[in-house]
């Protein structure tokens, strides 16, 4: 997802092909709404890009009436995000996730979560560093880490639930945590994450 927010498309749609047959249809319509979007800025992707565009047509239409009704206001948001990655369109994404994430089910918003964290991290903290205190970037980084480890936790529930292929997603939500309580400052925190790493099959 990170490669896709910052235009790096070859990397970023091999990295959705591997997940374009989970079997939780947000995360799936989430998957093939990326592909599709990393194949259509892919000049010569035209016939994956509408391979993709049925996948997420597929996937959307599995998704329940909570799943519908909570993924729906993410949407505008989250497309201005990956058009353009800047401090208005992460603010407006965030915005967004946060009333969706307090209101649950939160097993429906792991692709919207580490959009969220990117957001905080990526965009805010790091791209818009000049325009905050240390003390708020920090902050920033804290609050990104700590949304990498639920979805890290969420994500090791389904591998043990015996869906392997999200064992490496998994995996880059944790290492991901590590490296953001760095940046936060807290290394002790960063050390212990990192040493929660481990195949979890």
């Amino acid at each position: 997802m990170e490669s896709d927010l910052f235009g790096a498309y070859e990397w970023a749609a091999e990295s959705y092909e591997d997940l374009k047959d989970v079997p939780e249809a947000p995360d799936r319509a989430a998957v093939f709404r990326g592909l599709m979007r990393a194949n259509e800025a892919l000049l010569d992707k035209a016939d994956a890009s509408m391979r993709a565009a049925d996948g997420l047509v597929s996937a959307e239409d599995e998704l329940d009436d909570k799943e519908r009704e909570l993924l729906s206001p993410l949407g505008g948001p989250r497309d201005l995000l990956f058009e353009k990655a800047d401090a208005d369109t992460a603010r407006a994404f965030l915005a967004a996730f946060e009333g969706a994430w307090a209101r649950g089910p939160k097993a429906a918003l792991v692709a919207g979560a580490i959009l969220a964290a990117l957001a905080r991290s990526n965009v805010l903290a790091s791209l818009g560093r000049k325009t905050h205190s240390p003390e708020e970037t920090r902050a920033l980084h804290a609050q990104a880490a700590a949304l990498y480890e639920e979805v890290h936790a969420m994500l090791a529930f389904r591998v043990g639930s015996g869906s392997p292929m999200w064992n490496e997603t998994a995996q880059s939500a944790l290492f991901r945590a590590a490296a953001a309580w760095r940046l936060a400052g807290d290394e002790a925190r960063a050390k212990r994450t990192y040493e929660k790493g481990g195949p979890l099959r």
